[in-house]
């Protein structure tokens, strides 16, 4: 699975624009819970229709001691699911 998703990522990021949007990221984490539990955290990522990828992080620790390649990885490890655009 991890393969995948590596692939599934070069495959985004070599489709990506020159002008494209960066993502719309959030990043919610609990101070002095202590380290991130990386198993516990959760994210979310949705792409709308014009293409803005928007990403919901929450960390189950402090993200004090995380390094951005870590939090990068853990994002990349959750798939992208398309937003559909609903009538009502």
């Amino acid at each position: 699975m991890n393969t995948f998703i590596r692939r599934l990522d070069r495959l985004e990021q070599s489709y990506r624009t020159a002008n494209a949007q960066p993502p719309l990221r959030l990043v919610v984490s609990t101070p002095r819970k202590g380290p991130v539990n990386w198993e516990a955290s959760k994210c979310s990522r949705f792409r709308n229709q014009d293409g803005m990828l928007f990403e919901t992080i929450k960390l189950d620790g402090d993200d004090a001691g995380a390094t951005p390649e870590q939090l990068e990885r853990f994002i990349g490890s959750f798939p992208i699911r398309r937003l559909e655009h609903r009538d009502r």
